[in-house]
């Protein structure tokens, strides 16, 4: 009998060992917490997906895949525990191939190689340990030709693709440039169509295990495709960026390999160059701190796997990738939710939880993940009407079927962003008669107007998918609100599809090119619903620009018939279809009648980069003549019937009491303005400065001189106009005090927008209603401020206070 050769085990066992050591110190954290966000609705979903019907990733048109509970778990079926033992084999296959580089390229830089996979390991998530693996075996092919190396990093990549499209895509690229390479260095025309016909089964193999379709695989990934072409556009925020430090970061780049003279590292640079650029892409487009910090991690792995499979380790070579991460991080701290990452140097704690207290550990996130979906717990009433019917929300938040058990029938885009026109066609027929669920729960999201049809990236929800906004308002009639039980300003309204469409066809009405910076009187319309088509040119720099870095931001302003004035961003992509202009709705969670808007206005922070000209096409769509569920006899009042869209009474509740203190003129209801300015002004000639750490002018009202009768149940709105710079801070106030009886005192506050980056000429609206419940024979102030909590000062114009009655 053959002896087992113990040699083949000495040689790897002080790397194994160190393997383990390294994995136990950096073991990643672990959250499955629910929470009532995007990316929290996304997790949720994609993993109820795959607990459920796999089947619905077929038409899936989403970034994330089948397999992406191993990377965002939550507390449902196994996937905790599938998700916990896929880290554990990741992060162990990528330190031991990485420590392995090391000991192959030069046995005597073990501890340097030590260091520097201890500090990858640190700084990695689970997407960079997949793409380690990807380019660590690319590296190790290197050394020895083997055709398994090839096969490690495709699977590596396919699983990366099946989990997030961006994991397997940069993955692919590492892949696909050392093929290419070697087909016009070596000339093997024979070897590349076997590393092809590897890659190519590794991509398939899978998606057939878990498709069971050929079609749906190429369906899949064709929807990757279209995703990767729409990210940058769609998803583009535009911090505060220094183009000095960044441009600087570029040149070191791009100069490293001249810089550097050692021929592996050199290779190791170009093999991963494409994936630099990717990453670099992927991460400046979205440039929130999640990503932006995806960029110095994708940092360290590059440049620290060039510098382990360098021939010989220069000074050059560790000094240029650290200016480059230093400086990265020094752009960061330009940015206006900058904070200072947190390294965790030992995350033993994060190993044993996953291994030794896994119960418990378990058990805590479903207690918080139920506490954090509370809020959205239906009514029985509610419950009993709609449980056995099928039902989607929209824009996103899935807390509301995870916490009611509806029967939740997910639509093709899984939760609804502005991605692209062609998308947005694509998935608007998931609320068409034929194929949308029997409801819809349409939930707020609060924008920095101080309203609740808000969208990501300060967009407006009625225009960013404006063909998937349509089929909604055209197939589903509004039921109810449906209150938020902690936030009154977080609820959502009950829609159920109708058995016959509301709208005529959109009619176009009008052509015209407009300029820049120019209000717009929109064409006269009375009920219905009125948009416009948006088209213009970029020039050939800022489409350059925008491949290899982003495109600026765009922004569209709303003039209503009071003059008050609203801003937002928008997409140019989506905008072809056709922005929402009128009736402007801030607020559907309120009473409040659709607003009649007068004019807009476009604009963007380079108006050179773009035509001179915007072609817009203005579109009217009307309601049905035959048309039974709204009232189409009161058509002489301004929108009635689209008020009625949202539920909205046809009149215009009369307030109790308004005043206004617009710092120009101001009545007895308001303490003296102080720090009044000429030099910047919303509305008139001066404004007023509200003083870091202090308190603007007050309007205060005793409760007795309100009303002499019964009534002790209002509403406080108050509406105001602030200049706050990046590093300001301040709330808008109300407040009711009672001495007599402390217990009594109310306060409701919403914090101002810091607008400096975003808006030309630096002001923003802030609104905020506030429903009083004043116990009987009780003698209070009624107070709205504006507080300066920060240490910088800033403006204010045009203060606003209304109260309304409600019984």
């Amino acid at each position: 009998m053959k002896k087992f050769n113990l040699s083949i085990l000495n040689k790897y066992y002080i790397t194994i060992l160190l393997s383990f050591i390294i994995l136990i110190i950096a073991f990643p954290e672990s959250n499955f917490n629910y929470e009532s966000s995007y990316d929290g609705s996304a997790y949720w979903g994609l993993n109820y997906l795959f607990n459920n019907d796999i089947t619905l990733f077929n038409n899936l048109i989403f970034p994330w895949g089948p397999l992406s509970f191993l990377k965002v778990p939550v507390v449902m079926g196994n996937h905790v525990i599938y998700s916990i033992y896929f880290k554990l084999l990741s992060w162990f296959t990528f330190i031991y191939l990485t420590l392995l580089l090391g000991k192959k390229t030069d046995v005597n830089r073990n501890p340097f190689t030590f260091i520097i996979v201890l500090t990858m390991a640190l700084f990695f998530q689970i997407d960079h340990a997949i793409i380690t693996i990807a380019i660590v075996s690319i590296l190790h092919f290197n050394l020895n030709r083997h055709w398994g190396w090839i096969l490690l990093a495709a699977i590596s990549a396919s699983l990366g693709i099946y989990i997030k499209a961006s994991i397997g895509i940069i993955a692919l690229s590492v892949i696909f440039s050392q093929i290419i390479f070697d087909l016009f260095y070596f000339k093997k025309y024979k070897q590349f169509l076997i590393y092809i016909l590897i890659i190519t089964s590794a991509l398939l193999l899978p998606g057939l295990i878990l498709f069971h379709s050929i079609t749906a695989i190429f369906t899949y990934h064709y929807n990757i495709i279209q995703l990767s072409f729409s990210y940058s556009g769609s998803q583009s925020l535009f911090s505060e960026n220094n183009m000095f430090i960044v441009f600087f970061i570029i040149i070191l780049f791009v100069l490293f390999p001249v810089i550097v003279k050692d021929n592996n590292a050199r290779k190791a640079y170009w093999i991963m160059f494409i994936a630099f650029l990717l990453n670099w892409k992927y991460c400046i487009s979205r440039e929130d701190p999640p990503h932006y910090s995806s960029i110095y991690s994708f940092i360290i792995l590059g440049f620290g796997l060039i510098t382990i499979f360098a021939g010989k380790i220069r000074i050059r070579q560790i000094l240029v990738p650290t200016i480059i991460f230093s400086l990265f991080y020094l752009n960061m701290s330009f940015f206006h939710d900058f904070n200072v990452r947190q390294m965790e140097y030992n995350k033993v704690n994060h190993f044993y939880n996953s291994f030794f207290n896994f119960s418990d550990f378990e058990k805590t996130f479903l207690l918080s993940s139920n506490n954090n979906k509370s809020e959205f717990v239906l009514d029985s009433a509610d419950l009993q009407k709609i449980s056995n019917h099928s039902i989607d929300v929209y824009p996103w938040n899935l807390a509301y079927i995870s916490k009611n058990n509806l029967k939740w029938k997910p639509g093709r885009q899984l939760l609804f962003l502005a991605y692209s026109p062609e998308i947005d066609k694509e998935t608007a027929s998931d609320f068409s008669i034929a194929n949308g669920p029997e409801y819809l729960i349409f939930h707020s999201v609060e924008n920095r107007n101080g309203g609740t049809l808000g969208s990501l990236d300060n967009r407006y929800m009625l225009s960013d998918e404006p063909n998937t906004i349509f089929e909604i308002l055209n197939n589903y009639l509004f039921v109810k609100e449906i209150p938020n039980t902690k936030n009154s300003r977080y609820g959502a309204i009950l829609f159920k599809k109708c058995k016959s469409s509301k709208f005529e066809k959109p009619k176009s009405v009008k052509t015209e090119n407009v300029s820049w910076n120019t209000w717009i009187t929109i064409p006269k319309i009375v009920d219905g619903i009125e948009r416009v088509k948006i088209n213009f040119s970029k020039s050939f720099f800022q489409k350059l620009k925008s491949f290899f870095y982003k495109d600026q931001p765009y922004f569209i302003e709303y003039k209503l018939l009071n003059g008050k004035i609203f801003r937002f961003n928008f997409s140019p992509e989506t905008a072809t279809e056709g922005i929402w202009v009128s009736p402007y709705f801030n607020d559907f969670m309120t009473n409040v009648i659709a607003n009649q808007v007068q004019a807009i206005r476009f604009s963007c922070i380079n108006s050179r980069a773009v035509s001179s000209q915007i072609k817009l096409e203005w579109q009217q769509i009307y309601f049905k003549n035959n048309i039974n569920s709204l009232d189409t006899g009161s058509i002489q009042i301004p929108f009635y019937n689209s008020s009625k869209l949202f539920g909205k009474d046809n009149s215009e509740p009369k307030p109790f009491l308004t005043s206004i203190n617009d710092i120009d003129e101001t009545d007895s209801l308001w303490t003296p303005n102080t720090n009044i300015v000429s030099s910047v002004s919303y509305t008139g000639e001066y404004s007023s400065i509200v003083l870091k750490n202090n308190y603007s002018s007050t309007f205060i009202l005793k409760y007795t001189d309100l009303t002499k009768d019964t009534t002790n149940k209002i509403i406080v709105y108050a509406s105001a106009f602030s200049n706050l710079p990046d590093n300001a801070n301040g709330s808008l106030v109300i407040s009711y005090e009672d001495d007599s009886d402390s217990k009594s005192n109310l306060y409701s506050s919403i914090a101002l927008p810091n607008v400096k980056k975003y808006i030309l000429d630096n002001w923003g609206f802030s609104q905020l209603s506030f429903e009083i419940d004043i116990p009987k024979n009780h003698k209070g102030i009624i107070k709205v401020y504006i507080w300066n909590y920060g240490n910088v000062d800033f403006n204010f114009d045009d203060f606003e206070v209304s109260i309304y009655k409600t019984q």
